[in-house]
């Protein structure tokens, strides 16, 4: 994935990334992945409340950054206000959606939470690609009842694993 060829808009407080047309995601996908966890364990390395320790609401003690993630699958184009079409529109309905938040909220540990659209999960994940381990996800029936949505996402924790202890180097 060459970044710079990716689709980028800000929305609000979140940001919306589209992967171009002929990307991997078998191989982009738990990279994205594993990326955005370790990033924000080290953006949160030493963080008061990172590791579940206290967190006050002055400055000198700010709250770890945690995040909700939503992967989907299919068409977009531009629009004059960005990025459109029912994949967009329905990547926000269950991003938003209350599964999601209380996911985040029920994995305290961790920094990021992932849904996977039931379609994406069904081609990456039930596929059995490397990287994508189907263990952790949890079905969730979507329902938005103000935007008449309903779906399925899969909705796991993604744990930041630190990198393998390098070897020492010989000298001689």
């Amino acid at each position: 994935m060459v970044w710079e060829r990716c689709g980028r808009q800000a929305q609000g407080d979140g940001y919306l990334v589209v992967l171009e047309p002929g990307t991997d995601e078998t191989r982009v996908v738990p990279r994205l992945l594993d990326g955005l966890a370790h990033g924000l364990a080290e953006a949160n390395d030493g963080t008061p409340g990172a590791a579940g320790g206290p967190v006050g609401e002055d400055s000198a003690h700010p709250r770890p950054i945690r995040m909700r993630a939503s992967l989907h699958q299919g068409i977009v184009h531009e629009a004059d206000s960005g990025y459109a079409g029912s994949a967009v529109v329905d990547l926000f309905r269950v991003l938003d959606s209350g599964p999601v938040r209380r996911a985040l909220d029920a994995f305290p540990d961790t920094h990021l939470v992932v849904a996977f659209s039931d379609s994406l999960h069904r081609d990456l994940v039930g596929a059995g690609y490397a990287g994508l381990p189907a263990g952790g996800f949890t079905r969730a029936e979507i329902e938005v009842a103000a935007k008449n949505f309903t779906g399925v996402a899969w909705i796991r924790a993604v744990h930041h694993a630190p990198p393998p202890p390098t070897s020492p180097s010989r000298s001689e």
